[in-house]
């Protein structure tokens, strides 16, 4: 039975649908936000963090087996229902191990709200061009392999739950539904993306690294208990013709960059399109813990106040496209990435305004020991710096808040625009291949400049990095309309003004 024939969805349909579309975001929201956050105010490196924007990689391109779930089924078990069961037992027993590893309490000055001193000073260093770290010395070793296992595993069953999730409520939504069903979707993925990363941030700092992630799997259980006791009808499986279109799959995938309306110019437009925003990004985590704020106030601001005021510009910008052809809209989004990145800058230079009080001391106390800054000048040095912090908190948590609020309501409406681009140059023989591999791209590349980005971020400081990421907006909202214009026209221009 084809979808446009399906009939009304169940409440436990609605019910597993939307369980499974809140588990597809918990697992990026914990990697970019909590993780970040918590390995750094663990210790850890900038660039030892890069390991988790190429965790989005492979989920990126996940497209390019998801013929594979397509082909295989369960049999009479079941298809799509049965993969969600597996990649959610999967899941769980990742999570479920992930808890077990030892990852040191909360330092009492994040707990506080306070600024580390240690923190402060190897910061202060970086900032200012050097790379430094968080006071690693202070903390108890990190498990990195297997924290990397571990976040590999989560990845990947992750993108393969999604796979098996979208499948399903693709079989299952009628055409008179789809438009509640994608409503839904996006709701049920704020409700995870929330949970995943400032949800776990305040876990973590209230109970622990343990409780946080269990209390993660529980969540993943109560969508394996309703996948588990679902009847999957003949419906929802796919159709046998379809499952022997393999080949043709990844032929068509071949087919769409040798159309003269894509090529390597729509090829560099994807990739570039957000490569600045996303090496700014990296770093937005990392800039707050280094700014003494505590793990719950970085999960509200980040992940609560900057997210929902960025949703709200998603959708102010989707109605003016309605009014606006899109080489307007490119002339308009691409320099508002310039103003986001600016805005992002303000929490590092209030940050090295305060603890510049500091430094004619470190100078000195360096100058004295013969280059090498005896540990009681330096203890000293930094309480100085602290102190300074602590006086100007108050002002400079207002400016943050809006610094980072502002950068997100920059950066996120991209995604309504993006998506618009790739649907215009989606065939009408193959429109779900061709969105797929432009977003798929699209996505690798973002991950790609974030894992850049924190290493720069290492060697060149925060404010060289920042600077790096606003001149490659800069250039890219120059050359990206350029090349947008000597772009063929696509086969579905009808759908896309130019």
């Amino acid at each position: 039975m084809p979808a446009s024939t399906a009939p009304p969805l169940t409440r436990y349909e609605w019910a597993l649908l939307c369980s499974a579309y809140i588990s597809q975001c918990v697992a990026f929201s914990f990697f970019f936000v909590a993780l970040s956050s918590i390995l750094r105010g663990n210790g850890a490196e900038l660039a030892d963090l890069s390991f988790i924007y190429l965790l989005g990689v492979a989920p990126a391109l996940k497209f390019l087996w998801a013929p594979l779930m397509d082909r295989y089924g369960f049999g009479r078990w079941g298809h799509y229902s049965r993969w969600l069961v597996l990649m959610q037992t999967a899941l769980i027993v990742t999570l479920w191990a992930m808890a077990q590893l030892k990852i040191g309490g909360v330092p009492p000055e994040l707990a506080a709200g306070a600024t580390g001193a240690a923190a402060d000073m190897n910061e202060a260093a970086a900032a200012l061009g050097g790379a430094g770290g968080t006071g690693a010395a202070a903390h108890p070793p990190l498990p990195w392999t297997g924290l990397m296992l571990g976040c590999l595993a989560m990845s990947f069953f992750t993108a393969c739950q999604d796979m098996a999730a979208d499948g399903l409520s693709t079989r299952l939504l009628s055409p008179s539904q789809r438009g509640l069903g994608n409503a839904l979707q996006m709701a049920c993925g704020s409700i995870g993306f929330i949970a995943g990363g400032g949800g776990v941030l305040a876990l973590y700092e209230y109970a622990g690294w343990q409780t946080a992630l269990m209390c993660l799997t529980v969540l993943n259980v109560v969508t394996l208990v309703l996948a588990l006791f679902y009847r999957e009808p003949a419906h929802a499986r796919p159709d046998v013709v379809v499952r022997e279109r393999m080949l043709d799959y990844w032929r068509e995938i071949g087919r769409f960059w040798v159309r003269p309306d894509t090529g390597w110019r729509w090829a560099f437009i994807i990739v570039m399109l957000q490569a600045g925003v996303y090496m700014a990004y990296s770093v937005m985590s990392p800039m707050l813990v280094d700014a003494g704020w505590s793990f719950t106030k970085i999960g509200q601001v980040a992940n609560g106040y900057g997210t929902a005021l960025g949703m709200a510009s998603m959708i102010g910008f989707g109605w003016l496209l309605r009014h606006w052809s899109l080489n307007r809209a490119l002339h308009v989004i691409l320099p508002a990435q310039v103003v986001g990145v600016l805005l992002l800058a303000i929490p590092l230079l209030l940050k090295t305004g305060a603890l510049g009080a500091g430094l004619p001391e470190i100078a000195q106390g360096a100058a004295a020991a013969g280059g090498t800054a005896a540990p009681d000048g330096a203890a000293a040095a930094a309480g100085q710096a602290a102190a300074s912090v602590a006086q100007t908190g108050g002002i400079g948590d207002i400016w943050i808040t809006l610094g980072v609020a502002g950068f997100m309501m920059c950066y996120m409406p991209m995604g309504v625009l993006v998506s618009t681009l790739m649907m215009g140059r989606s065939s009408a023989h193959a429109p779900a291949t061709d969105f797929s591999v432009q977003y798929g791209l699209y996505l690798a590349a973002g991950y790609g400049a974030g894992a850049l980005g924190l290493p720069l971020a290492q060697r060149m400081g925060y404010a060289g990095l920042l600077a790096l990421a606003g001149a490659v907006c800069v250039l890219m909202a120059v050359l990206i309309p350029v090349l947008h214009a000597r772009l063929g026209r696509p086969p579905s221009a009808a759908t896309a003004r130019a």
